[in-house]
């Protein structure tokens, strides 16, 4: 996804800086879009409703989590065995 001229003003010139910066800032992005969105959903849904979503929350986290797992171990398994270049 191409940046937008005045965000790459912001960025360091430096390669890896730049891909952290960006990965920062969308993270923030994400979490300011939350906060703001709380008030709105807090009278829309009861706290039984959060509850329910706290609890798929945790599960698919740690699902995910296990899924990484996976995948870095893959990874390392298909380095020692060589088994695509």
């Amino acid at each position: 996804m191409k940046l937008p001229e005045f965000v790459k003003r912001f960025l360091p010139e430096n390669a890896f800086a730049k891909k952290v910066s960006v990965l920062v800032g969308r993270t923030a992005l994400g979490q300011v879009i939350t906060v703001l969105a709380t008030p709105l959903l807090t009278r829309l849904y009861a706290a039984e409703d959060f509850g329910v979503l706290a609890v798929y929350s945790s599960i698919a986290v740690s699902k995910n989590a296990i899924q990484m797992n996976y995948i870095a171990y893959y990874r390392i398994l298909r380095k020692r065995l060589c088994l695509f270049k």
